[in-house]
């Protein structure tokens, strides 16, 4: 048998893995318990057909993982209406604390008019909690006693925390030795790890995601599976380009775990995904055409803007390694 009908046989054996899913993989993606998975889920039609090799149920991993989409939907739109209604109750209790105040009241104690207060929040160096439609303002942002240049630098770093931003602020962590953020503003070496908090804290509340499928496309393909997903939690204010290099070289998460595939010709798709949204949102694709020497490359923005490029094809030639080797370059420019 030849090598090149060798490797043939051995990427028809990684297809035919990677399209099913065992018991104790789809346990581990939903979080529950693989006897859970066998008497319950197992029993409803939407998971047939089921294959069954040496005693052992393996599922098809594209409806595992629709299976997975819709139940993190579901979740998340039963947390956004509970977070509505708890948030509406505990914004009348902060109002009538005097920890919310009104626009006026917060444009008088910070000393500003309306212009410059557009700015401030334009800038994310405050911001404000929406209920009953109408915006108050936390009054800690306000307060003489706390230095507000460093306190505007930690807002504008938290802007993708949304509503957590005020509960980032007044509560204490152990990350910051048992203090809150505003009690770390003095002092140089407190305020210089108060950056890193919430630096940490902001990209727990967006990921970047990367996902490679086989052939030319425009928009992720619905039916067919992707060659490789990889994800990694990151400030989605970053540059697309540097967010998606970060999914690919932290490994925060991957899927499969190699080894990964070779294709000449694949689309890299680049979305980010903030908590609460219901879908992860377009950013970009880099369609990637591989010769034996050079890496052809079309980018297509959100926006619909177009470009291209080459990067040489080094040494390894799956297509994780390539999307790592053109991500890296158009990085560099």
């Amino acid at each position: 048998m030849s090598n090149s009908t060798k490797l043939l046989l051995v990427r028809k054996a990684q297809s035919a893995i990677q399209r099913w899913m065992s018991v104790a993989e789809l346990a581990t993606l939903l979080n529950v318990t693989p006897a859970y998975v066998v008497r319950r889920l197992l029993r409803r039609a939407i998971f047939r057909p089921i294959l069954v090799v040496g005693g052992r149920r393996y599922i098809l991993r594209t409806k595992a993982l629709a299976y997975h989409r819709k139940r993190r939907r579901i979740a998340r739109d039963a947390l956004r209406e509970l977070g509505q209604f708890s948030g509406e109750a505990a914004g009348r209790r902060m109002l009538l604390d005097g920890t919310l105040l009104s626009e006026d009241e917060f444009r008088a104690r910070l000393g500003v008019g309306e212009k410059q207060l557009r700015a401030l929040l334009e800038s994310g160096s405050i911001f404000g909690m929406e209920f009953d439609g109408h915006v108050y303002y936390p009054a800690v942002l306000a307060d003489p006693r706390h230095n507000r240049i460093r306190l505007g630098e930690v807002c504008r770093i938290i802007v993708p925390m949304g509503d957590a931003r005020l509960d980032f602020l007044e509560s204490r962590r152990t990350s910051l030795g048992d203090r809150n953020a505003l009690e770390m503003l003095e002092g140089d070496a407190n305020y210089a790890r108060l950056l890193w908090v919430a630096e940490a804290c902001a990209a727990e509340f967006s990921r970047t995601i990367v996902r490679l499928f086989e052939g030319k496309h425009e928009t992720e393909p619905s039916n067919a599976e992707p060659l490789y997903t990889c994800a990694a939690e990151i400030d989605p204010r970053k540059a697309i380009w540097e967010r998606a290099s970060a999914a690919l070289h932290r490994h925060g998460y991957q899927w499969p775990l190699g080894p990964f595939p070779e294709a000449k010709n694949f689309t890299a798709f680049v979305a980010h995904e903030n908590v609460g949204d219901a879908a992860p949102c377009a950013d970009a694709c880099v369609q990637i055409f591989a010769s034996d020497v050079l890496i052809r490359v079309r980018i297509i923005y959100r926006e619909g803007a177009a470009e291209r490029s080459q990067v040489s094809i080094g040494e390894s030639r799956s297509v994780v390694d390539i999307a790592k080797r053109v991500v890296d370059y158009v990085c560099r420019r």
